[in-house]
């Protein structure tokens, strides 16, 4: 259903919390925002497909929003759009991870499956990389290396101020 004129994909952006979300046990979740009418024949054939991606990803939480009925769901398709620059033109519309893709055709399910795929492992990459620079260790003249993490706080002070009061000189 052709609401004014054609969308295209924007870049992916993390910062914005309506894209996604980490659990309280470290997990990425994705938000999928799918909008559809009931007037729609490509919103009828893209539902089964937006189901099983529920099914399919654990980790893919899904907003399903008829468009048609609703001006709540409607001005919500139009405000999304306009933040990534876009123009909410038509139906089915999905948007994700700061991209928004517009149509359906069973030959765009992969594309869109890779799409949401590889959000979710850049979001899951970019969390085990925090989590690594926060656990790296710390280099201490002749002492080598020591872990944050492993040593108590009083210790670990400690050490760091013997080494830095070291003059060498």
């Amino acid at each position: 259903m052709l609401l004014s004129s054609p969308i295209t994909a924007t870049p992916f952006v993390t910062e914005d919390p309506l894209w996604y979300q980490t659990t309280d046990d470290g997990k990425t979740e994705i938000q999928l925002y799918f909008f559809w009418s009931r007037h729609c024949k490509h919103c009828a054939q893209a539902r089964p497909f937006v189901e099983s991606l529920a099914r399919e990803h654990t980790w893919l939480r899904i907003s399903s929003m008829e468009v048609g009925d609703s001006k709540e769901n409607t001005r919500l398709y139009i405000d999304l759009a306009e933040s990534l620059g876009q123009t909410a033109s038509a139906v089915p519309g999905f948007l994700f991870c700061g991209e928004m893709h517009v149509g359906y055709s069973s030959d765009r399910e992969a594309f869109l499956r890779e799409r949401l795929v590889a959000c979710h492992q850049r979001l899951e990459d970019q969390a085990a990389n925090q989590t690594t620079s926060s656990t790296a260790s710390i280099k201490v003249p002749l002492l080598g290396d020591i872990e944050p993490g492993t040593v108590s706080l009083p210790l670990l002070t400690v050490t760091l101020a013997g080494a830095d009061a070291f003059n060498p000189c």
